[in-house]
């Protein structure tokens, strides 16, 4: 009997997982062929599919432990952060090397497993003499052992308890709505997007104080990938992310303007300044609107990301962008910057922080140059990615609170993001760190060593 009811889920999970692939890789004129494919397409939720299925056959140690880590990437690009230390651990155990130990790594600090993180950073000093790399990485997880322990400045509580998809990046809309980005089923289109095996996003709207969620607006949902919206104080103009999807599994993404006339939407444009070889996204407006903050790869396209500007001129056209300091822009990735007057919010994955993207904030100071960035502490971020950090000055007083508002976080490692409301604790006294990085441009060995001895200090990691 055990037997009969084994077999039949075995075929079960068998025809599930063909019928899967089949739904998920039928969107692409050239037909997945397996794991490997899938993999370099881009297309991660084809791929843990296919890969899944093909690991257990694996005729070698060294098939065996390619299959693993491919399955370890991909279930982080799904941030599926738990399944993908496994299977890095799996991928360890086949000798696959040090690429597998290094991820396995960093994917333990996104779990906050700190201790492991160190003893994974220590063997690879070892193995590959990179000293100075691997002490960073081990001091970073040290400071967040430390910090991880301070009293909390923040009372944080999550948005849709019960979602199971992304919704990220939220923004305030006309003082009482809250317009963010989610892969919901309503989301415009019948495609699935094969990166994460969910619906293409849309912008969708809800009222602060709760209510249905619905759409935005038909004119600016499309049957890709849209999001990331900001509005100018006069709601009157709209900027967002679209991209464009062309069937390679890589996405062109740029950003979009759309301005509201007699309370419609108009079709939305793609900005002027941007250059169909590059990726752009993620848009905010500062200094009272006349500066747009972006995400792009202009200089590694298809690689790392940094945040630049456009100023909105006299004459209402845009200048050339231009990349911001490196006191903000580092070695690693920017992303998700959000405006608030003269203050920038934005996530790196290199500066000092507690694992995966962590929030800083920085300020244009009186001699138009940017003041050093600093952390928003262990709370409002984790190890996991922490970003698109919104202040809401028309929230409700609240006893205790000094400010509210919302960030996106995926910490609980379920491989969705969610939109968090934050209240920071009116008995917190905020440090603000001395200016002890400079802001003049330096090259990347010397920034780095700079990074390395002085910026890890608890003090300046966490104000």
């Amino acid at each position: 009997m055990w037997v009969s009811l084994h077999h039949n889920n075995m075929y079960l999970k068998f025809l599930i997982s063909v019928i899967l692939i089949t739904l998920l890789s039928c969107s692409f004129s050239k037909k997945i062929k397996d794991g490997e494919m899938a993999y370099e397409r881009k297309q991660y939720a084809v791929a843990v599919v296919f890969l899944e299925n093909e690991y257990p056959d694996a005729r070698n140690e060294a098939t065996k432990g390619r299959k693993a880590y491919l399955l370890g990437q991909s279930y982080y690009k799904l941030q599926e952060y738990t399944q993908s230390v496994e299977w890095f651990e799996k991928a360890i155990k086949h000798d696959y090397g040090a690429e597998a130990l290094g991820n396995f790594a960093n994917v333990s600090r996104v779990l906050e497993n700190y201790e492991a993180a160190i003893s994974a950073y220590q063997l690879l000093k070892t193995s590959t003499g990179r000293n100075q790399e691997f002490d960073r990485e081990i001091l970073l997880c040290r400071q967040a052992i430390q910090n991880k322990q301070k009293k909390s400045e923040y009372r944080i509580e999550k948005l849709f308890e019960n979602s199971s998809v992304s919704d990220y990046s939220p923004v305030i809309y006309e003082d009482d709505f809250l317009v963010f980005t989610s892969e919901r089923s309503e989301s415009t289109g019948k495609q699935i997007y094969n990166w994460t095996g969910e619906k293409f996003s849309d912008i969708f709207i809800i009222q602060k104080n709760g209510s249905e969620v619905k759409k935005f607006d038909s004119a600016l949902n499309s049957e890709n990938n849209d999001g990331t919206p900001w509005f100018s104080k006069d709601n009157e103009r709209m900027y967002f992310t679209r991209c464009f999807s062309f069937g390679t599994g890589d996405d062109r993404c740029k950003v979009m303007f759309s301005r509201r006339l007699n309370e419609v939407w108009e079709e939305p444009k793609v900005l002027p300044f941007v250059d169909d070889k590059f990726t752009y996204g993620q848009p905010t407006l500062v200094e009272n609107d006349s500066i747009l903050v972006f995400v792009s790869d202009i200089e590694e396209p298809g690689g790392k990301t940094d945040l630049y500007y456009a100023e909105l001129l006299a004459d209402g056209t845009w200048s050339a962008p231009e990349k911001l300091p490196s006191s903000i822009n580092t070695q690693g990735n920017e992303k998700f910057p959000t405006g608030d007057g003269d203050t920038l919010y934005f996530s790196s994955d290199y500066l000092p922080g507690f694992g995966g993207y962590d929030i800083f904030k920085t300020y244009l100071r009186k001699d138009f140059t940017w003041a050093p960035p600093y952390n928003l502490g262990y709370g409002i971020n984790s190890g996991g990615d922490d970003f698109s950090y919104m202040v809401d000055y028309k929230a409700k007083t609240r006893s205790g609170i000094a400010e509210q508002g919302y960030f996106t976080s995926n910490r609980s490692g379920s491989g969705k993001d969610g939109i968090y409301k934050f209240g920071k604790l009116i008995s917190v006294i905020t440090k603000v760190p001395v200016d002890t990085i400079p802001t003049t441009e330096t090259s990347p060995l010397v920034r780095s060593i700079f990074v390395s001895v002085r910026s890890f200090t608890p003090e300046f990691l966490i104000s």
